[in-house]
């Protein structure tokens, strides 16, 4: 009884070590290659934590791996050789891409210096204008109100340091331009926005109260 167990025990213990073997000797496929960098602003080089940075091999859709920067903007990722756009994106900044090829090559450094994302610019001007002083000279601070005609204030403003003011307005319909200032008069203009993209110029000149 004691021989045959010990044989079998000897069998089971080669059949598993041929298997650890054939295992280690790269039935698994090639180790995967590593992309790492650093994400930073463009604008004074300051690092970006939490930024995403997504990897996508060229020419397909689907992304493969991704990963999140450091406190200290850097980030790494692990990836079977092929070309791949590696992407880094962050609330604030606009997305940079790079296509990177790591057929060759097994770990390369790919950083990203994003530019940060400024405010909406302005909407247009079609109603505007000066407000001026008896004596000509610009009033600046002045508050102007835009009221529709019988009906409800659309907008309020204030004239930058030459007295000029700017509104974007609904067209076809008839407001009430008001403006007060310190030290001065209140007035007000009574006009019709006309259809289309002519700008409606709408001038004061305020008396001293």
């Amino acid at each position: 009884m004691i021989r045959p167990m010990t044989a079998c025990v000897i069998i089971v213990a080669a059949c598993v070590a041929v298997a650890a073997i054939i295992a280690g000797c790269g039935g698994g496929g090639a180790e995967p290659f590593t992309i790492a960098g650093t994400v930073t602003n463009a604008s004074g080089g300051a690092p970006i934590a939490r930024a995403q940075v997504t990897a996508t091999v060229l020419g397909a859709h689907q992304i493969v791996a991704s990963t999140a920067t450091s406190g200290t903007g850097v980030y790494g990722l692990a990836l079977p050789a092929a070309e791949y756009v590696i992407e880094a994106t962050a609330t604030g900044f606009e997305a940079e891409q790079q296509v990177v090829d790591i057929t060759a090559q097994p770990n390369l450094s790919v950083n990203f210096a994003l530019t940060a994302v400024g405010p909406p610019p302005p909407p247009p001007i079609n109603l505007g204008g000066q407000v001026q002083s008896t004596a000509f000279l610009p009033i600046s601070g002045a508050t102007v109100t835009a009221t529709i005609q019988g009906g409800a204030l659309v907008g309020t403003t204030t004239t930058d340091a030459n007295g000029k003011y700017g509104f974007w307005l609904a067209t076809n319909k008839t407001y009430v331009i008001a403006v007060s200032a310190s030290g001065f008069k209140p007035a007000q203009q009574t006009v019709t926005l006309p259809l289309g993209g002519s700008a409606l110029a709408v001038n004061f000149i305020l008396e001293p109260s």
